[in-house]
């Protein structure tokens, strides 16, 4: 759809689940997950579609996929074993890259630890990802990824490296800042930025008694939009890239944010609010002001993606 919330486009059919949706740094094509019923979303197919939705094609199975800058290339995780979490190291997941056209997939990590949320560097030399280095057994508690760390590596997957070196639960892909200096991530339910070679990590929310995540760079890299659970409720948040100046954009206590996304001019914000069991598309401007529902309001539709075109 246009950002205004008309043209909207089915690109997708309904047969099956489609999430995760990327664009690529042209605007012409978007990749995403394509899966059926209940297989896991690691083990689901790759596609890529033009903007017209024209061209659908299957590129290769796994999740999850990062464009390079420079469009030539999709990084991606893929389960490699089947799901344990009783295994000390959890499920083994690899990181790989394919070429745009589905050719030359390279499996980039090859550890026996689960790898997920590549993500590129600006000037596409360097991929973050992050690590599970743990697990919580399966048991009354339930079970699942426990502990994990951030890692960097070159594009051809050499030279890995721990950034972060004290394993916690950092959930979510990390994300470089646009100037490829910074690598912002979530840790312990707070907003963590460390500089690209592992030095000054820094907890940016650490006032926050509540949750805090979902956090995304404007694109000059001085602004940082995140929801916050401080309000009872997820509300969204914008702060400073040092931590500071921290200021409320929504103010919505019946309804929960998520997912904020920065225009690529930097004047808008679009996001996911969930309310009476529905989610709906908003944008507002960066300010908090001009807050308005791009997605026809059904019961049944589930709007949870934010992807704006470069």
């Amino acid at each position: 759809m246009t950002a205004d919330g008309s043209g909207l486009r089915l690109l997708a059919d309904r047969a099956s689940i489609s999430a995760a949706p990327e664009w690529s740094p042209d605007g012409q094509k978007l990749a995403f997950n394509r899966r059926a019923g209940s297989s896991a979303a690691w083990n689901s197919g790759i596609y890529v579609v033009s903007a017209d939705g024209s061209g659908l094609q299957k590129l290769t199975s796994g999740g999850n996929p990062a464009w390079s800058p420079d469009g030539q290339k999709i990084a991606f995780g893929r389960l490699m074993t089947p799901i344990n979490w009783t295994s000390p190291n959890g499920p083994n997941s690899d990181i790989f890259v394919v070429n745009a056209d589905g050719g030359g997939a390279q499996n980039l990590t090859r550890s026996p630890k689960s790898d997920g949320g590549a993500v590129w560097s600006p000037d596409g030399q360097k991929i973050a990802f992050t690590r599970t280095v743990g697990v919580v057994p399966c048991g009354r508690g339930g079970c699942g990824p426990a502990e994990s760390d951030i890692f960097v590596m070159n594009a051809g997957g050499s030279g890995q490296r721990n950034l972060t070196r004290t394993p916690s639960l950092t959930l979510g892909s990390p994300t470089w800042s646009p100037d490829g200096t910074k690598i912002m991530f979530r840790r312990n339910w707070d907003i963590y930025v460390i500089n690209a070679d592992g030095s000054g990590q820094r907890n940016l929310t650490r006032n926050d008694p509540s949750f805090a995540m979902d956090a995304d760079w404007s694109p000059d890299g001085r602004r940082i939009v995140f929801r916050t659970s401080r309000h009872g409720n997820w509300e969204l948040y914008v702060m400073n890239a040092d931590g500071s100046g921290q200021r409320r954009l929504t103010r919505t206590p019946s309804a929960n944010e998520s997912r904020p996304s920065w225009s690529a001019d930097g004047q808008r914000i679009g996001f996911t609010r969930a309310a009476g069991g529905n989610f709906e598309l908003y944008v507002m401007n960066a300010d908090g002001s001009g807050q308005r529902r791009l997605t026809p309001n059904s019961p049944v539709a589930r709007w949870v993606a934010f992807s704006w075109s470069p």
